[in-house]
């Protein structure tokens, strides 16, 4: 997509180089069956995600600490952000891949990781 934007692409246009649209449970289920585990069945109430957030992001002032889960991934895992990659389809020729590749070879290299930890 990159290539073909210099490429093709039209001067001081930006191009949206996004994939597959998918909620957070949609996901979830996604990473579940390629990895072979099970998806959650539940998710938590939007007010209890939100109150997280606030005590997270006091947590963050108060000690300017950021952990790797932050208030700002939790403000937005509430929310269905929707991109469009239509323009890059449509003048670069570009097309979004499956979302599963990119999965499982997260996947390989984490358990690689692992094994290397523990060796």
């Amino acid at each position: 997509g990159v290539i073909a934007a210099i490429q093709r692409g039209r001067s001081g246009e930006r191009y949206l180089l996004g994939g597959e649209n998918l909620t957070g449970a949609l996901l979830l289920q996604r990473i579940a069956n390629v990895i072979g585990a099970r998806a959650p069945r539940h998710t938590l109430p939007r007010f209890v995600v939100r109150s997280a957030e606030l005590l997270l992001r006091a947590k963050e002032r108060a000690f300017g600490s950021r952990p790797p889960l932050t208030s700002e991934i939790l403000r937005l895992g509430t929310r269905f952000l929707w991109f469009d990659s239509n323009k890059a389809a449509t003048e670069l020729g570009w097309r979004a891949g499956s979302v599963d590749p990119g999965i499982a070879a997260a996947w390989r290299e984490l358990q690689a990781a692992d094994s290397q930890q523990f060796a």
